[in-house]
């Protein structure tokens, strides 16, 4: 995997679902994990939507699961995913939904999937999350998409 933020950029492979640093003098903690540096990105964007990182947390987990190679860079008030595209964002809209907006050219919008555009650049689609259990397995469909045509 690959992780970026707008102050440094790290690269981390992940073999045989461990997370291996090419170079272990700049270990960059596991973004998954509650208690390393990433978490002082993290707060700025969730700091004051504490029930939305969860949310944020399940859906890293979902991508981290079948992506080799992702990078996520840390704006100041969201997150982007890309592999070699921008394919996704998580995009929090006031406290207490987190919008997972996705690039899905050439779908249709339906149920849960809503039209996106003219929301925000680039996104196509969006699907509004407001708990981790709304994280199911046809949001995971969704974003394996995007990941998918990225």
């Amino acid at each position: 995997m690959f992780f970026e933020n707008s102050s440094q950029s790290r690269i981390i492979s992940q073999d045989a679902g461990s997370v291996v640093a090419p170079d272990p003098t700049s270990t960059p903690p596991d973004i998954r994990s509650s208690n390393n540096g990433q978490d002082t990105l993290l707060d700025r964007i969730y700091g004051k939507r504490p029930a939305l990182r969860p949310i944020h947390d399940v859906l890293m987990q979902q991508v981290a699961r079948f992506q080799p190679d992702l990078r996520v860079d840390f704006k100041k008030s969201y997150v982007c995913l890309y592999r070699t595209h921008l394919f996704a964002r998580l995009q929090p809209t006031g406290k207490t939904c987190l919008d997972l907006m996705l690039q899905l050219r050439g779908f249709e919008a339906s149920g849960r999937l809503e039209d996106a555009r003219g929301v925000k650049p680039l996104m196509t689609h969006r699907i509004r999350l407001r708990d981790p259990i709304d994280v199911d397995n046809e949001v995971y469909d969704w974003l394996r998409q995007a990941w998918a045509l990225s």
